[in-house]
């Protein structure tokens, strides 16, 4: 049903029906402009998408759920009205088909990273619409209406348009392609994703100047998809490619139970030199490094966890702690207030002055301080958020314990809800992903007063003062063996068994409903 253009237009369609129509008329009417209106129709469409996935219909929840985003749902649910028909009328006879092997594909063709959401871009100008959207969103939500916040939501709005415009050919890809159907199942690689890795790896042989940070993209899209396979519950293995690419980036096995045992275990895996020698972390400190983590997350039953390697293509975790966790800066600050009033940086004074920093925990928290004077603190708030370097969206909680002199020994904890953090979708989309996957970095071992921003600082250099580095793994993958890697996760294909398993099962609804859609999904290949 299309929107009316005039009451005169709705007169003439009530006179030409039976009494026992016009009632229902009215009514389907009503919610068709409430279904379009920028505050309602996000209701609506969460509401409706609930109801498809409480059936199991997952990819027709997330069409809906698209609906309820706050910025981009009045552009995009006049085009998902239609889409959402067809697909729901093709999918309805696989809805008794719910294949644990294929939990999650169609989640995982979404991009990891919406542009210009978390970061304003000099380069996008926002047009009248764009505006216009921007501006009936911030009064509803009792906002600041100045064109420069405008402007900014407006770009915002625009980022999540363009994601959720790529999910109509992700959901009917996922479901009803047989050849993706046995991809994923066979090998846990989305067809989608591919595509967006191959896309990736071509900007950057177009642009060597590029190409490291499309590295960095390609390879969070890889494990964007591995993780929403584990967050959806899928069952099966991973291919060869996939396994080699958690090899890659992570420590030891990945998506262990996480349990206490498997924290600590992981952990160790960490290994730091200073003058040659192993660093230690007394079991003390790691016991309590684990209770933070334990207390910092509401883990449900069956959480899995994986234990980051610091540096690489998969996030630079050890330049993040090094470098942008905010209590860095807290601690010089703290020390160079102490040097200008002439108080000696004994474990009492440090603490005291870490917890002035903290504001009251504004900035930070200060947590406890132990018998040997090192303070644990812990980083990321709303006014001062721990956003690192890497790709995938979202910030992370970084817990360090902080010494007088400097030292520090610091860890990244990180669950991946990205899709969950998404305004009015999160809650919806978190039904079909109910288990959890949370990533730990660390131990680093660092010292905030030995670089360039504490040149002013005195401390006592000594062995316990010197530069630690992180013992590295010879064996591991380099630049150009990645994006090999990466090439070859873009060129699995699904065995022909599985794919006429698949096929068998879509049967021609497939054949009917999606050759709308082929040209579209074959256009980017």
């Amino acid at each position: 049903m299309t929107l009316p253009q005039s009451s005169s237009w709705i007169a003439d369609i009530l006179a030409t029906l039976p009494d026992d129509k016009k009632q229902e008329f009215v009514k389907d009417l009503a919610y068709n402009q409430l279904s379009f209106a920028p505050v309602s129709g996000e209701v609506i469409a969460a509401k409706e998408a609930k109801e498809f996935f409480d059936k199991g219909k997952t990819g027709m929840g997330m069409l809906a759920s698209l609906g309820a985003l706050p910025l981009a749902g009045p552009l995009v649910r006049p085009a998902l009205k239609g889409i959402g028909k067809t697909a729901g009328a093709v999918t309805k006879p696989l809805m008794k088909l719910r294949d644990p092997e294929l939990r999650g594909n169609v989640l995982a063709g979404q991009s990891n990273y919406i542009d210009n959401y978390y970061a304003p871009s000099a380069d996008v100008t926002p047009t009248a619409l764009e505006k216009k959207v921007a501006e009936q969103y911030l009064k509803f939500k009792g906002r600041d209406t100045k064109p420069a916040m405008i402007d900014r939501t407006a770009q915002a709005g625009r980022g999540m348009l363009k994601w959720a415009a790529d999910a109509p050919a992700n959901v009917l890809d996922a479901a009803l392609n047989p050849v993706s159907r046995a991809l994923f199942k066979e090998t846990g690689i989305n067809r989608r994703s591919q595509q967006k890795i191959r896309k990736l790896l071509m900007g950057g042989s177009e642009d060597p100047k590029q190409l490291s940070r499309l590295l960095d993209k390609a390879t969070a899209q890889g494990i964007y998809m591995m993780h929403t396979g584990q967050q959806a519950g899928r069952l099966g293995k991973l291919s060869p490619e996939l396994e080699e690419l958690a090899s890659y980036s992570y420590l030891g096995d990945a998506y262990v139970p996480a349990t206490k045992e498997n924290f600590l275990k992981g952990v160790k895996q960490t290994e730091t030199l200073r003058d040659g020698k192993k660093l230690y972390v007394p079991p003390k400190d790691l016991e309590t490094a684990y209770s933070f983590f334990e207390k910092n997350f509401n883990l449900r039953d069956g959480a899995k966890l994986v234990i980051k390697q610091p540096t690489g293509k998969s996030g630079n975790h050890l330049g993040d702690l090094v470098t942008k966790n905010p209590t860095n800066a807290a601690g010089r600050k703290a020390a160079e207030k102490m040097k200008k009033t002439g108080m000696k940086r004994t474990p009492n004074n440090w603490r005291e002055a870490l917890i002035e920093q903290s504001d009251g925990g504004k900035n930070f928290n200060v947590l406890r301080q132990d018998k040997d004077g090192g303070v644990w603190v812990r980083s990321g708030t709303a006014a001062k958020p721990f956003v690192g370097t890497a790709v995938v969206e979202g910030g992370v909680a970084g817990y360090s314990k902080m010494y007088p002199n400097g030292n520090t020994i610091s860890f990244m904890y990180d669950q991946h809800d990205f899709l969950e953090k998404i305004p009015a979708v999160g809650d919806i989309l978190a039904e079909v992903l109910p288990k959890d996957v949370v990533a730990v970095a660390g131990p680093i071992h660092h010292n905030i007063f030995s670089n360039k921003w504490g040149k002013n600082l005195e401390y006592r250099k000594s062995s316990t003062t010197e530069t630690p580095t992180l013992k590295k793994d010879p064996s591991r993958m380099t630049q150009e063996e990645l994006q090999g890697l990466l090439t070859d996760i873009t060129t699995v294909r699904p065995s022909g068994t599985g794919v006429a398993k698949e096929a068998a099962k879509v049967g021609a609804g497939f054949l009917t409903g999606v050759e709308g859609t082929r040209r579209l999904m074959e256009d980017e290949e």
